[in-house]
């Protein structure tokens, strides 16, 4: 899935996402990984959020309250562009994908 993201412009979701996260958050997560201004690591970042969210300060929590909704906001454009890169890869007939396509 990364090497799709990777193909992707990234200006097309965020010129700078990095730059876009709260910095509570953003020092939180870079506890854990350092993060590069890309579409693959934009998405492992929302990931990681979601898997260390119970482990976050309750700033942090109070600031991303529903990751997903936090995330859609702040990027409304990643998923139809996660959806538009995956639809032109090879992958779509994989089982995991075929519920989306």
């Amino acid at each position: 899935m990364m090497e799709i993201l990777s193909v992707l412009d990234i200006s097309e979701v965020s010129p700078n996402w990095v730059q876009a996260i709260n910095p509570v958050v953003m020092k939180e997560m870079r506890s854990f990984r350092v993060y590069k201004n890309s579409l693959s690591e934009l998405t492992l970042f929302i990931y990681n959020c979601c898997l260390h969210f119970d482990k976050m300060s309750a700033i942090a929590k109070e600031i991303l309250d529903d990751p997903c909704k936090y995330f859609q906001n702040l990027f409304p454009s990643l998923f139809m562009a996660t959806f538009r890169s995956l639809k032109a890869s090879d992958r779509i007939d994989r089982p995991c994908y075929k519920p989306f396509f």
